[in-house]
């Protein structure tokens, strides 16, 4: 298991983490969100099934972008 942190701003909005935590856990291999506040989040997953690329991209998909454009 990998472990991806992240600093995210915006997720004490109870609506906005809830659609982020659904969109990451909805990605096959993923096996925990931990929304930690203030803004840290850790996203444990298996690498044999899932790619960093494909968790930021679901990231995006819920309209939240990353700190250095991902």
């Amino acid at each position: 298991m990998y472990l991806m942190k992240l600093l995210i701003t915006g997720l004490q909005n109870p609506e906005k983490a809830k659609n982020f935590k659904e969109a990451i856990m909805g990605i096959e291999g993923v096996s925990k969100v931990e929304i930690k506040p203030p803004n840290d989040v850790g996203i444990y997953y298996n690498p044999t099934k899932v790619y960093p690329g494909r968790i930021k991209a679901a990231i995006s998909s819920v309209g939240i972008s990353l700190p250095g454009g991902g």
